[in-house]
């Protein structure tokens, strides 16, 4: 039985170690993530936190709502102290376990998305101040990637219509090209 030494399990540590538990999908997802045991809908479940977004799951090897940083408006976590190292319970998850601290008291995470849901989990065994600074952190990168691709695409955008312009391209490479550096 895979086990972790605290209450967080680290994706890329899992998925070296077991790939077959996983799809492509939560593969691609979970790159760089950390999962934390929580409860989803009423029952055990895992919530994932990294680059590409959050994502709440019944266990860490199936699949789960993947919510995208773009579709977040906002991550309210409520609670707040820093867990102390301490001998904790054990959460079960399937094939699975997490030691959990018990000093640390349950957070609530929610989410609200751009169409004005909120789902939401409730974090055990993690402080609601480790939470919001990987959720920060991650949304922060997002940002700061997100920008660096826009900028560069609108220089290669630029760059583009220079050429156009200086007779380099003709219209029909111009739209192509376009097209192509637009995703249309």
């Amino acid at each position: 039985m895979p086990n972790a030494d605290e209450s967080r399990l680290v994706f890329d540590t899992l998925v070296k170690d077991f790939p077959a538990h996983y799809s492509e999908q939560a593969r691609d997802f979970r790159r760089h993530a950390v999962g934390f045991a929580a409860t989803v809908r009423g029952g055990q479940g895992m919530l994932w936190i990294g680059p590409a977004g959050l994502e709440f799951a019944q266990t860490p090897s199936s699949d789960g709502r993947q919510l995208k940083w773009d579709e977040v408006v906002d991550v309210d976590v409520l609670g707040s102290g820093a867990s102390q190292p301490s001998v904790g319970s054990i959460f079960l998850l399937g094939a699975w376990s997490l030691l959990l601290d018990p000093k640390a008291p349950p957070v609530d995470v929610q989410v609200t998305l751009t169409d004005g849901t909120v789902v939401g989990a409730t974090v055990l065994g993690s402080s609601g101040d480790d939470l919001r600074a990987l959720v920060s952190g991650f949304r922060a990168a997002h940002v700061v990637t997100t920008s660096v691709q826009e900028t560069h695409g609108i220089g290669a955008l630029e760059r583009l219509s220079a050429m156009h312009d200086a007779g380099k391209l003709t219209g029909d490479e111009f739209a192509a090209a376009k097209r192509e550096l637009l995703g249309l």
